[in-house]
């Protein structure tokens, strides 16, 4: 799959309204990564692993896990 088409499979995962997990599922297929998406307060929303060992050790923050805080404008809603 190329990088266009990865953004594109984002893209209408988005415009479709398929919602939050099938969003994180095409962002993860497009990053070749697990990703996790937690609220502010830190509660779990979305997990795209690739098995749960995997899911344990990114919602844990194991060694190697990268958390970004997700923004909306200047406000910080979740990692």
């Amino acid at each position: 799959m190329s990088e266009l088409e990865a953004l594109d499979a984002i893209t209408e995962a988005v415009e479709s309204g398929a919602g939050l997990p099938e969003v994180v599922r095409a962002a993860a297929r497009a990053l070749d990564a697990s990703l996790a998406v937690s609220d502010a307060w830190g509660a779990t929303l979305a997990v795209a692993a690739r098995s749960p060992a995997e899911e344990r050790a990114l919602l844990a923050g194991a060694d190697g896990v990268t958390a970004l805080p997700l923004r909306v404008a200047d406000a910080t809603v979740g990692t």
